[in-house]
């Protein structure tokens, strides 16, 4: 309640109730006495006030001089004067309103709220599912449920040449069994997996390709969640949490990662941060300085006893001549030329690393 007072001179003072918000409505009536100095008072929600209008019969007004409360910047107010004379006047807005009126006169005074003719508060909005999740920095709330941005992806081609999830290359010919990707950061809701690949030779003794194990597919597991399925040449597996693995055979393994695993892998893949200058990390994550201890850090046992992280002393010579030679425009070099066939395959595929790993072949085959 309100009380409006005056030095008594030459009116008097006199009380009027203010609405609750529960009570705000968008259409309202004012009744007005004749012999007051009337004055109408609508407070309206701030986002509706251009759809406000006072109407008396057939004559409505519109441009009205809104004011902002202090106190809460939602709702804003107007005064509007409205003469001395008897008149009913009708107050509608597509938002919620409230309607008071008070006159004056010498002695008297008085002051009261419009009458409610229409509409109600509107029923409370439902709760965002997504207002007290917090995710991670590389996902975003969908449905109540925290969902990846991106995803991230470590190609294993050739006799073998990596570019991991930072998109870092390198080249490795170990023979062994190692962990390629695993999480080791374990957060709440990632769901944890390790991803193991076994090496062997191809061809030349002194490189070697990735091989997978035989399987009849298609293949489905955990109640559904993991499925591996014969998609054209390649064996696909998924997870109901977004990993994706292909493997075709004989010389290409993908790895496809959602962004909710960001900062929280390791293996021959990488650890996967963004920062492709801090690769080559052990599982203590420590920065090994070479690929074969950084490869030897991630190996696993599996009983082959002759297998071997590096070329057995029969290392590849790989002189910057010979990498010159087979980078010529006449050789290897075409792949990378802008008019050539292969130009309208560089906007979607980066032609450097396929020539780097092109080189590398042929180098360690002596031309072949």
């Amino acid at each position: 309640m309100v009380m409006y007072f005056s030095n008594n001179k030459p009116y008097d003072l006199f009380l009027t109730n203010i609405l609750p918000t529960s009570d705000l409505a968008n259409e309202w009536s004012v009744d007005t006495p004749s012999k007051f100095k009337i004055t109408l008072v609508i407070v309206s929600e701030g986002e509706g006030i251009n759809t406000v209008k006072v109407c008396e019969k057939n004559k409505c007004v519109k441009s009205l001089q809104w004011t902002s409360f202090n106190s809460d910047p939602k709702y804003m107010w107007v005064n509007i004067p409205l003469g001395e004379q008897q008149y009913h006047f009708s107050i509608k807005g597509d938002s919620l309103i409230a309607v008071y009126v008070y006159g004056c006169m010498p002695r008297d005074g008085y002051a009261t709220t419009g009458v409610c003719s229409k509409g109600t508060a509107p029923p409370t909005p439902p709760v965002d599912p997504c207002e007290n999740v917090k995710c991670r920095e590389t996902e975003e709330c969908t449905k109540g449920v925290c969902v990846h941005i991106s995803k991230a992806i470590c190609r294993v081609v050739g006799d073998p040449h990596y570019l991991n999830f930072d998109r870092e290359q390198y080249d490795f010919q170990g023979t062994c069994s190692y962990v390629i990707a695993t999480v080791v950061k374990s957060e709440p809701g990632l769901v944890l997996f390790t991803v193991l690949t076994k090496n062997n030779h191809r061809g030349n003794k002194r490189v070697s390709l990735v091989n997978g194990e035989n399987v009849y597919l298609p293949v489905t597991l955990a109640r559904g969640n993991l499925t591996v399925v014969h998609s054209g040449s390649y064996a696909v597996l998924k997870t109901n949490f977004g990993l994706k693995v292909m493997y075709e055979w004989n010389m290409k393994f993908y790895i496809t990662v959602p962004s909710s695993y960001i900062r929280t892998l390791g293996g021959l893949c990488g650890n996967y941060n963004g920062d492709p200058n801090d690769e080559f990390t052990n599982p203590k994550s420590n920065k090994e300085p070479t690929v074969v201890k950084f490869a030897q850090s991630w190996r696993t046992e599996d009983g082959d006893l002759i297998c071997h992280d590096d070329c057995q002393w029969e290392c590849p010579s790989r002189t910057p001549g010979l990498q010159q030679k087979y980078k010529g425009e006449k050789l290897r070099g075409l792949l990378a030329k802008k008019c050539v066939p292969f130009a309208s395959c560089h906007k979607v595929l980066d032609p450097d690393m396929f020539m780097d790993n092109c080189v590398y072949d042929v180098c360690i085959n002596k031309g072949i």
